[in-house]
């Protein structure tokens, strides 16, 4: 069973970096953004993996402001570097939140979401 919590800004960054992330690499690979069902799974996958949870409507929200975000940052042309490095990460969730182990690209992901996540409103817990 899901915990549901009310999870704090740096829990949304990490869960908005991890999909944004995985947004891209799915892009970079496919050509295609991931589906509903592949946003849903990895959300449940940060979710299970990490200490906090995060109630089904913020993890909506999160999903939907990565999938804009990672799309904001094709459509500028920022060199993103090796998506291989980012399928690393996501496979190993401790490794995004440590500040040794980001790569510039990563970190700068990382900043965009801390940015979009502290501005945000979102709900209140049940």
């Amino acid at each position: 069973m899901e915990m549901m919590t009310n999870p704090d800004s740096e829990a949304r960054a990490s869960l908005m970096c991890y999909i944004t992330l995985s947004e891209l690499a799915a892009f970079e690979r496919t050509g295609k953004w991931l589906s509903t069902d592949h946003l849903v799974a990895s959300a449940r996958y940060w979710v299970g993996n990490n200490e906090q949870g995060a109630p089904w409507l913020d993890r909506l929200l999160i999903s939907r402001r990565a999938e804009s975000l990672a799309m904001q940052l094709v459509r500028s042309a920022v060199p993103l570097g090796d998506t291989a490095e980012f399928a690393a990460v996501l496979f190993d969730n401790r490794r995004l939140l440590s500040n040794t182990n980001r790569s510039p690209t990563i970190a700068h992901v990382y900043r965009l979401c801390q940015n979009a996540v502290s501005g945000a409103s979102w709900p209140k817990a049940l």
